[in-house]
């Protein structure tokens, strides 16, 4: 979802590295877990189109979102300006949770 939404931007697309790396929910998991969790994914994600961290949320902001440490109970997240939208089984959702870090892309 964040890299769509940096496409979506006009952005380059910042998680064109990871595009066919995996194909099940098992292996995005092998993906997060072997990086040590979504942060550092989505961290250099942001590094390729230039994102910078920032310390308070702002309409159109990515975020790392969940428990810093627990990977699986972590998500990315855009600010919509009342809350984190994240995407799950249902489709996009809001939802409030601890922020690990944000930036602006």
């Amino acid at each position: 979802m964040l890299a769509d939404w940096a496409l979506a931007k006009g952005l380059d697309d910042p998680a064109a590295h990871l595009r066919g790396t995996y194909d099940t929910e098992a292996g995005f998991w092998e993906l997060i877990d072997a990086a040590g969790g979504l942060f550092p994914v989505v961290g250099d994600c942001v590094a390729v189109v230039g994102g910078r961290r920032i310390n308070k949320p702002a309409p159109g902001v990515v975020a790392v979102i969940g428990s810093a440490a627990v990977a699986r109970r972590q998500w990315g997240a855009i600010w919509d300006g009342t809350g984190w939208r994240v995407r799950d089984t249902s489709g996009v959702i809001t939802v409030t949770a601890p922020v690990i870090a944000m930036w602006e892309i």
